[in-house]
Formats: C-alpha cells, sequence, structure tokens
C-alpha cells in the first residue's frame, strides 16, 4: 500500500483526476520504475550476503534495475484502461495521458486540455460563492511534474552484474521469500493493482461505488462529444456558406468520430485481452 503523492504517485492520481493529460516525455524511451518491494527484497538479501558470505572488505555496489522494463508509452496505454476500468470520484475531465517531445506542442495541449477547464471550474466556483481552487491546483501540479521531465526524456542502461551474483547466491526458499527478479513481472495487473491501491489508501474512496463513478466517465464522455459538435457546427456556419458543403463536412466529420471511437475500443480491448 502507499501513503504519500510522491513520484509516480502523484502523477498518476492528477491523471486520474483529470488534472495531468499531458508531460513532456519521449514515450518510446524506457520507464525505468521500480517497486519498492523489490527494493526491501533486495537491501535484505544485501544484509544477508554482507553479514554472511561476502568476506572481501571492497564495498559492492548493486543496482536494483528491471529486466523488462516497459515504454512510457506503454505504462500511459496501461494506466488509462485501469483508471477507466476504476475510475477516481469527480475526475474533471476524461482521464487520459500522452507524451511528447515538442514543447510547443506541450504548451498548447496543457492550455487547452488543463489550464483551460480549470478556469472554467474556477469561474463557476466564483458564481456559487465558493473559493476557487482548480488553477492554483493545476499549477502545482505543473510544477511538480516538471521535475520528472529529464528522466522521461531519456533512458539509461545500468549494469546489474552484481545483482546477478547476489541471486545465484541465494536457495530457492530465499529466492522464494526474498527475490528481487523482475523479469516475469506484468506491467498491466501492477499498473491496476497502483490505481487501487491509490482509490483506497490515498484518495479514501469507496470501492463499493465505483459502477457511479464509472456512470460519470461515461457523462463526461457524452458531454465531450455534445461540446465538439457544437464547436464545429458552428464553425461551419460562421465560415461556411455553401448549404451542400457544410452537410458534406458534416458526414465526413461524422465517419471521422466514429472511426476514432472504434479505434479507441479495438485498442482498449487489445490491452484488456493481454
Amino acid at each position: 500500500w502507499i501513503d504519500n503523492y510522491n513520484g509516480l504517485s502523484g502523477i498518476y492520481t492528477a491523471f486520474g483526476k483529470g488534472m495531468l493529460r499531458t508531460m513532456l516525455g519521449n514515450k518510446n524511451a524506457a520507464a525505468d520504475l521500480i517497486p519498492v518491494d523489490v527494493v526491501v527484497n533486495m537491501m535484505i538479501s544485501i544484509a544477508w550476503y554482507t553479514a554472511v558470505i561476502n568476506q572481501s572488505k571492497n564495498i559492492i555496489v548493486y543496482h536494483c534495475c528491471v529486466n523488462n522494463c516497459p515504454l512510457w508509452d506503454e505504462l500511459a496505454r496501461y494506466a488509462i484502461q485501469h483508471v477507466h476500468e476504476n475510475p477516481f470520484e469527480n475526475p474533471i475531465t476524461i482521464p487520459d495521458w500522452t507524451f511528447t517531445k515538442n514543447k510547443f506542442n506541450f504548451f498548447i495541449k496543457r492550455t487547452v486540455e488543463e489550464l483551460l477547464p480549470s478556469y472554467i471550474l474556477d469561474i463557476s466556483m466564483r458564481l456559487t460563492g465558493r473559493k476557487p481552487r482548480f488553477v492554483k491546483l493545476s499549477d502545482r501540479i505543473n510544477k511538480a511534474v516538471r521535475i520528472v521531465d529529464f528522466f522521461s526524456m531519456h533512458q539509461w542502461n545500468f549494469s546489474n552484474d552484481n545483482s546477478l551474483m547476489l541471486q545465484n547466491k541465494m536457495n530457492a526458499a530465499d529466492l522464494n521469500l526474498f527475490g528481487f527478479e523482475t523479469k516475469n513481472m506484468n506491467w498491466s495487473d501492477y499498473m491496476k493493482n497502483y490505481c487501487i491501491g491509490i482509490k483506497v489508501y490515498l484518495l479514501r474512496e469507496d470501492l463499493n461505488q465505483m459502477v457511479k463513478c464509472q456512470k460519470y466517465i461515461q457523462k463526461l464522455k457524452y458531454l465531450r462529444r455534445a461540446i465538439m459538435f457544437l464547436i464545429v457546427t458552428l464553425i461551419m456556419r460562421f465560415c461556411v456558406k455553401s448549404t451542400k458543403l457544410r452537410n458534406i463536412l458534416s458526414l465526413f466529420l461524422r465517419f471521422v468520430v466514429n472511426l476514432r471511437l472504434s479505434v479507441q475500443h479495438y485498442t482498449v480491448s487489445g490491452y484488456s485481452s493481454k
């Protein structure tokens, strides 16, 4: 279980609440994450090896590495899948998580997808006599995520020869209890457990309300489609004077929307079956 918003926990929470939708990063770079229980197991094993077997006075450096490191894009897809299946309560927008290396694209996406909804919510809170908080919260999240930029834009290779040596010194019983091998780790299951852990232990949300949360996400999807349709309709009405051309563009846009929804459904279904 987890009890703070440090590292990936804060990013996952902000993304699940719809407050974080885009990050600077290389989606094809390795997300070099390591579960804390793997680190703890290695520390216990190192203590045993140092005290019982190792007679050398030389200091041995161990690298705790992931053998099947996921890509950032892969990690984001798993996160999107599981946060839609196990949604948090009352997100401000539909949860989505993308990476871009282009700072201008990042600025545009952050402005439209994160800041604009935050300003709209703050205005509505002012009109109803409540204290606005979403713009400040969005700025805090942005400052915290900027710390991760360097790591999400690059990747590194670490030698784990000493870690492999340590594994070879352990018997089957010790490996079963204190093993730190990550070769067969299922990252989809990990992100699912992470999602539920945040929901239960950080956000203190009731799992029995899951159906209600899923219906709320569905309402947000309908709202987004209605808003997009309204925007496109207004643009066509003001910019296109020919009635025939309007009808053709309308049919084309409907086709594009339906095609995109079909692709999204196929993508989510594909990841669900893995």
